[in-house]
């Protein structure tokens, strides 16, 4: 008999609830990894070398992913009970829900189709990230060259981004191009 008990206890399968914390710990980390993956740029001004041989993918199929990634975090941070948390933990959620909508809300607009502003652009990106970029070794220096070898996909994705924002009249006002072009000219430089 007192096997019998032992066997069926043993056969019950043990539920555990989930601990909205780890929820949303679990979460975030997924999240980051994420944005890690998909903007190598950033993750290399963050210090992590796992994707210094790339660029960013930024056509418009990578922007609707992006979307319906940043749509899925969102549903599934709205089924953490945020008012379970401690109020360090529950203002990491509602960032991470403003972060989420925010981006959800304005990838409606499509503003990849202009990625040059007066100030910034990804012309530019590549300039920031050499900086963060650690040369330490003969394998940094590897995933700096396969980096640059990416480099003129990332800009065909951007031009054809752009004459997209041009062929929909989706532009920067004309007098805010009259700062962009010395942004390029500063780029070109007699001993590289």
């Amino acid at each position: 008999m007192i096997k019998k008990i032992l066997f069926i206890a043993l056969s019950i399968p043990v539920v555990t609830l989930a601990n909205p914390a780890d929820e949303l710990d679990g979460l975030i980390e997924e999240y980051w990894q994420n944005q890690l993956q998909e903007s190598p740029f950033s993750a290399t001004h963050n210090g992590m070398t796992d994707y210094n041989r790339q660029v960013p993918t930024v056509a418009p199929k990578d922007h609707a992913r992006r979307t319906q990634q940043a749509a899925e975090f969102l549903r599934q941070l709205r089924n953490i009970d945020l008012n379970e948390l401690q109020d360090g933990e529950r203002i990491n959620g509602e960032l991470l829900e403003f972060i989420l909508r925010h981006d959800v809300a304005l990838a409606e607009f499509e503003g990849w189709r202009i990625p040059i502003l007066a100030d910034s652009g990804f012309h530019l990106s590549m300039n920031y990230v050499v900086g963060a970029t650690p040369f330490r070794n003969k394998l940094d220096y590897q995933d700096y060259l396969a980096r640059l070898s990416a480099l003129p996909g990332y800009v065909d994705q951007n031009v054809a981004n752009m004459r997209r924002g041009l062929r929909d009249r989706f532009t920067q006002p004309k007098q805010i191009l009259n700062g962009i072009l010395p942004s390029f000219e500063a780029l070109v430089v007699d001993d590289p």
